[in-house]
């Protein structure tokens, strides 16, 4: 069995191709992955795949590239959630850095400040990390590097953190072996095929028993998937490749080696032993959205009988991460050419609805509007069935709903607001309406050029 350390699954080049990646990599044996988080704007995706997904979990932090970016708050938000389970990746990345003093120390003392940030971080919620560590190794002027760096500011953490892995290991360094004592592991990927000087030998030295695999996909692609050519997609099913240069390295049996890598990601990341007995990922893939005109979205949809059905609950992770890919606040079964009475609330602020409140992607199946109030309020709407085009939209300011989630199991409650609007717009496409359906005049009506002129006072 292997679990993938350190895969970037939230990259947007992944969307479409979901169910594809996951069923090849549990074809490969791949049963768990862990998502590293580099900045604010991929942890929602991140989190919600981690959340939907059995043998997926994530971390927080951020990439020593968005360093300038970081926010403590933003790492609050998710760390208590069951699937965070580690803080990163984070750490010091000179190798991209300016040869001027001048531009590159400023960059520098950011980064170590950001990376003692996260290392406070890691010791109060007492999760491990995973560090980023890169140079082009060049010494620095006072003739340090990346690495000197990172050992120096770590060691009034050693013995506090929980542990954690040095990412995609690429050097030789016998200080670094020190970091065993204290609970560290050292992340093995694709990189080991790609003949990198000290490389082979520190794997040699390393405790067999500190070693994980990792892909870091789409990065790092194994040097044999490559066939000479350049920007060949990493995915969680070649780390069999990095499994086999290993063991050649090592002289181990391949799969005394894979157990043995196995119970050290279990040491470090416990909470990958509910996928010792998954026979399967349950993931969903991006759909292609239904235009108005398609006969299927003046339909009215028909009742869900079957919920807990792998067809029907196929189709709801379809609608969640066409949802999630498409920026919408939620969307309905007959948009994805599915006539059933399910639909999706996933409110989140983004560029298209900067206000939106926050909630989870949420399934709702076979829903009711009990009561509406009297009180109306007009506000904008937009539509994923016809982009481009906003309208004011008249809705009631509070009703009280009745649905079944996922799980079956019954909910009433009473919403408000622009919660209140999204169910209505979403139960209107059960019901074979769009949105300008339900506009006072026809002068209502606007392209979405035209509304962003009206919002932000200029074209966006």
């Amino acid at each position: 069995m292997l679990i993938d350390t350190h895969c970037h699954l939230d990259k947007p080049r992944y969307k479409r191709v979901m169910r594809e990646l996951l069923h090849d990599a549990q074809e490969h044996r791949v049963k768990g992955i862990l998502i590293p988080a580099t900045q604010q704007k991929s942890l929602d995706y991140a989190q919600i795949l981690a959340q939907s997904y059995a043998g997926v979990f994530y971390a927080v932090g951020f990439h020593p590239k968005y360093a300038d970016k970081f926010e403590l708050s933003v790492l609050e938000q998710y760390v208590e959630d069951k699937r965070c389970i580690a803080i990163g990746e984070f750490g010091l990345d000179y190798a991209r850095l300016s040869r001027d003093e001048a531009i590159r120390q400023p960059i520098i003392e950011n980064q170590k400040e950001v990376l003692v940030a996260h290392l406070e971080f890691a010791v109060k919620h007492q999760k491990p990390v995973i560090i980023h560590l890169r140079d082009k190794h060049i010494y620095l002027e006072n003739g340090t590097t990346a690495y000197d760096d990172f050992l120096e500011i770590v060691q009034p953490y050693l013995g506090r953190l929980v542990g954690g892995v040095i990412h995609a290991l690429n050097f030789d360094r016998d200080d670094y072996l020190d970091l065993v004592k204290h609970n560290f592991y050292f992340g093995i990927g694709g990189q080991l095929t790609y003949d990198i000087e000290g490389l082979t030998t520190f794997v040699k030295k390393a405790p067999l028993d500190r070693l994980l695999f990792e892909t870091d996909a789409p990065w790092l692609t194994p040097k044999a998937r490559k066939k000479g050519m350049k920007n060949v997609v990493n995915k969680p099913a070649y780390m069999v490749d990095v499994l086999e240069e290993l063991s050649s390295i090592l002289e181990i049996d391949s799969l005394k080696l894979e157990q043995s890598v196995y119970e050290n990601t279990l040491k470090l990341f416990p909470q990958f032993k509910e996928c010792k007995d998954e026979v399967g990922y349950s993931v969903g893939r991006v759909r292609s959205v239904a235009q108005l005109g398609a006969e299927v979205i003046r339909k009215v949809a028909t009742k869900v009988d079957d919920i807990e059905s792998k067809e029907t609950q196929e189709l709801i992770d379809d609608l969640i991460l066409t949802c999630i890919d498409s920026q919408g606040m939620g969307i309905a079964s007959p948009q994805i050419s599915q006539s059933k009475r399910i639909f999706i609330m996933a409110s989140t602020p983004n560029s298209r609805y900067p206000n939106a409140p926050k909630m989870k992607p949420k399934a709702i199946i076979n829903p009711e509007i009990i009561s509406y109030s009297d009180e109306l309020e007009k506000d904008w709407e937009g539509c994923l069935s016809l982009p481009n085009v906003r309208a004011t939209v008249p809705r009631s300011k509070r009703i009280e709903v009745r649905y079944l989630t996922r799980d079956g199991k019954e909910v009433e409650e009473v919403l408000e607001g622009f919660l209140a609007r999204i169910f209505q717009h979403e139960f209107d496409h059960l019901n074979g309406k769009v949105f300008i359906d339900r506009v006072e005049s026809s002068l209502d009506i606007v392209m979405e050029r035209e509304y962003r002129k009206m919002i932000y006072g200029k074209k966006k």
